[in-house]
């Protein structure tokens, strides 16, 4: 049971952090086909954090590419191919982080700018890790250190 508490208040904290973005243009046409939840209108956490600019411009290495789909993947549309693109370049195509794809995917839309807000103005801890939000490895169940480096580095370059 204390399990479930835990997972409950990471996933508020998430939704609270979520909250404060705008909606994305996508989410109206997400909505029309019942796709898309909204978040604003789900109770959210007080949250005091603001979030930081972007400092430096997207590596290009770690953005979704525009390139037509392998053979072996089914075709995916819009932002879920976007996202799958971005975990898959965040280790230069191996695939590790993929294992994420559905986590992330059912928790932010597959929406890279809602992914974004999991950035800490002030990083908690020393290193690229701890400049993110500590519910999001819990929630998404990132654990190894190496997936949650690439993870942190990643979404640390996107851009806005």
């Amino acid at each position: 049971a204390a399990g479930v508490d835990v997972h409950s208040e990471q996933l508020a904290r998430l939704q609270a952090l979520l909250s404060d973005l705008p909606a994305s243009p996508q989410a109206e046409s997400d909505e029309e086909d019942g796709g898309a939840k909204d978040l604003a209108k789900e109770p959210a956490l007080e949250n005091s954090r603001q979030r930081r600019p972007a400092d430096t411009a997207p590596s290009s290495s770690l953005l979704p590419e525009t390139s037509s789909p392998s053979t072996e993947v089914p075709r995916r549309e819009g932002r879920e191919a976007a996202l799958h693109e971005w975990l898959e370049g965040l280790d230069a195509g191996k695939g590790g982080l993929l294992q994420y794809f559905d986590v992330i995917r059912a928790e932010f839309d597959s929406d890279l700018r809602q992914l974004r807000a999991v950035r800490l103005i002030e990083p908690r801890s020393a290193g690229v890790v701890g400049s993110i939000d500590q519910s999001f490895w819990q929630v998404c169940g990132v654990k190894t250190m190496g997936h949650r480096m690439l993870l942190a580095r990643g979404i640390n370059l996107l851009p806005g």
